[in-house]
């Protein structure tokens, strides 16, 4: 699934590329599951990152999947692209959660701030008792 550079990261790389200005990435990123597609400006809705209430009333463990930012989460850059190094698991859910419809990696557990997103190629019904899994390789990060 091919993915986009956010445009908060785009603007923080070109200002430190071309500005001057110094930027440090987060050392751990945060995969946050997405209802409706974030898109570079983050603006889709994500599944509820404190676990509070569902669509169908119930609570559930739902929580961002924590990975560091390095080249053991990610494939060393080939002309322009980056795919996920490792498996990325989201927990079973204890809750009816919706349609998963795109993945992105953020730099807080909570809130914060969107770096890459991707969308799935198949929406996932998330459901009670459902866990969701990508292979190594799944999501391709591209430069545009």
């Amino acid at each position: 699934m091919a993915g986009v550079i956010s445009t908060y990261l785009r603007n923080k790389m070109l200002n430190a590329m071309l500005g001057g200005v110094t930027f440090v990435p987060s050392s751990q990123l945060w995969v946050a599951f997405y209802l409706t597609p974030p898109g570079a400006n983050d603006l889709g809705i994500e599944l509820d990152p404190s676990g509070t209430m569902e669509l169908d009333g119930s609570v559930s463990n739902y929580q961002r999947f924590q990975q560091p930012n390095d080249l053991t989460a990610w494939t060393v850059a080939v002309s322009g692209l980056m795919n996920n190094a490792n498996t990325i698991t989201l927990a079973t859910s204890t809750g009816t959660m919706g349609t998963v419809v795109s993945v992105g990696w953020r730099d807080a557990p909570t809130g914060g701030n969107l770096y890459l997103t991707c969308d799935l190629l198949q929406p996932v019904p998330v459901n009670i008792g459902d866990s969701l899994s990508f292979a190594p390789g799944v999501f391709t990060i591209d430069w545009l």
